[in-house]
């Protein structure tokens, strides 16, 4: 039981990591992170590149 809440209380607290890290990176990074995750294609990349850029 208490290795369950130890593990519950980790996910939580990455997940609110991750939040900070994402605040932290410019648009441009995060466009790229979700292209290479596979988020968005190619064509839908370069056109969000360009509002950006």
């Amino acid at each position: 039981m208490q290795l369950c809440i130890a593990a519950f209380i980790r996910q939580v607290a990455s997940k609110s990591g991750d939040k900070s890290s994402v605040e932290d990176k410019t648009p441009l990074e995060i466009l790229k992170k979700r292209y290479a995750k596979g988020e968005i294609n190619k064509e839908e990349f370069n056109e969000k590149k360009k509002d950006l850029l």
